[in-house]
């Protein structure tokens, strides 16, 4: 979509007025999870000393900006957060890979799942025979 369409910025507007908010109180937190839309958002003086950051969000940014080859970057300053946390993950290869599993394993769920009730169909249909 177009970023300078209505909706989208709209959407962005509401995206940074909750990471302002939240912005206010991630200080107290020993753990903060950040999925915000928006490289840098928070900073070192937005994390508690010692606490753990995970950071979901996912921003494509030039392999120059960036200071990687894929461009990709999360939602903290992991420069200065990492500096006061005791652990942050990075991005790109924090969380995605824990992502792709669990999708997989619920996809794995799932299909044994169906296979269980396609069988249990099966017994019912010669049963009412």
């Amino acid at each position: 979509m177009n970023p300078s369409h209505p909706t989208r910025r709209a959407a962005l507007g509401a995206a940074a007025l909750g990471a302002l908010s939240y912005r206010r109180i991630l200080g107290a937190n020993d753990r903060v999870q950040v999925g915000f839309i928006g490289y840098g958002l928070i900073g070192a003086q937005h994390v508690k000393s010692g606490a753990v950051v995970i950071d979901v969000g996912m921003n494509r940014l030039t392999p120059e900006e960036a200071g990687n080859r894929s461009g990709l970057v999360g939602d903290v300053d992991h420069a200065a957060v990492a500096e006061i946390a005791s652990a942050i993950t990075p991005v790109p290869g924090g969380v995605g890979p824990m992502t792709i599993a669990m999708l997989l394993d619920n996809t794995l769920q799932a299909a044994h799942y169906q296979a269980e009730l396609e069988s249990m169909f099966s017994e019912l249909d010669g049963v009412s025979e």
